[in-house]
């Protein structure tokens, strides 16, 4: 009897693998034809060729999705972590598979939370039975508790101990990790930013600047996790802070970050064009906006690391990094 049941337990275990396998090799092979649509535009150029997968009009981001790091060029391993394959979000069907599975991810708690909430349900009703002497009534009820409390608990429990998770947004862009700040400059100094080759633009505002910041935040009540970072992005050209000079793409800011309200976007198509670049768009949810701009002229300070390779910028008092933590928004 018992040989059967575990027969039909390991049978059950099979299908299961199975079905997973075929699921990841769909995902495979979509991966694939994808890539191998992208490589036949781009021999074909303007030869008037358009790609079976639908996609967008104007280039995209390419996505690691180890890491979440964007990247601007086709590379066989992402710049930021070295994991193999890179997914461009200019197809439609990447970018919503993608955002479909953030949102999936959103509704669920973390495994350990529910495995703690379970064992700490099984440990109150084990202390229930010794209290009564083992009378059956008091352990039944406390079962019966169990479940409406798991429920009523898990998604303010998730809320709570997931506000880590702030720090960590899917998506981003910089010379490092949004929730990483380097604690051992090898060299610091103060003076005034003075642009090298150039001028960037904020992609968000399209405010002129040696280096900016931007972020997204979406508010969704519903889900298990009320706020979730969508995206973190900082990029510059080459400056100097005094006489330190910072290369393109190495300087992270350490500013606070300022809400940007849709009334300082130039449009709204401008605003989905910015989205939809990183794989996002405008009907994900209420979207939060967020900018941080370092103009030519001021006056700020840096540290340069070496481990990393990164060199930090802030205002005179006004750091947006505390202790290793940042200050404002990602908290």
């Amino acid at each position: 009897m018992g040989g059967g049941a575990g027969a039909g337990a390991m049978a059950q275990a099979a299908q299961y693998m199975r079905s997973v396998q075929r699921d990841l090799d769909r995902h495979l092979a979509m991966r694939a034809a994808m890539r191998a649509a992208y490589r036949d535009a781009l021999r074909r150029g303007g030869s008037g060729y358009v790609p079976v997968v639908p996609r967008a009009e104007h280039s995209c981001f390419y996505l690691c999705l180890d890491c979440g790091h964007l990247a601007d060029e086709t590379s066989e391993t992402c710049p930021a972590c070295g994991h193999k394959g890179l997914l461009d979000l200019s197809f439609d069907i990447a970018a919503d598979q993608v955002r479909e599975f953030e949102a999936k991810r959103r509704q669920k708690s973390p495994l350990w939370l529910r495995i703690a909430l379970v064992s700490t349900l099984v440990a109150a009703t084990v202390t229930v039975g010794a209290l009564t002497a083992g009378m059956l009534l008091p352990i039944l009820v406390s079962l019966a508790l169990s479940i409406p409390i798991y429920s009523l608990m898990l998604k303010p429990l998730t809320r709570l101990f997931a506000r880590g998770s702030l720090r960590r947004p899917v998506r981003w862009r910089g010379p490092i990790h949004p929730a990483s700040a380097p604690r051992s400059p090898s060299l610091k100094a103060r003076g005034r930013v003075v642009g090298i080759d150039g001028l960037s633009s904020s992609p968000l505002t399209g405010r002129s600047c040696v280096a900016y910041e931007v972020a997204v935040k979406l508010r969704d009540p519903s889900s298990f996790r009320a706020e979730s970072w969508l995206l973190h992005e900082t990029h510059g050209e080459s400056f100097a802070v005094g006489d330190v000079q910072i290369a393109a793409g190495r300087a992270a800011l350490a500013m606070p970050l300022e809400r940007i309200e849709r009334g300082d976007i130039a449009d709204d198509a401008h605003l989905e064009k910015f989205l939809r670049e990183r794989g996002l768009r405008t009907c994900d949810g209420d979207l939060d906006l967020y900018e941080a701009i370092l103009d030519e002229g001021i006056e700020a300070e840096v540290e340069v690391h070496h481990d990393p390779d990164v060199a930090v910028v802030s205002l005179p008092g006004a750091s947006g990094w505390v202790g290793g933590r940042r200050r404002g928004p990602y908290r």
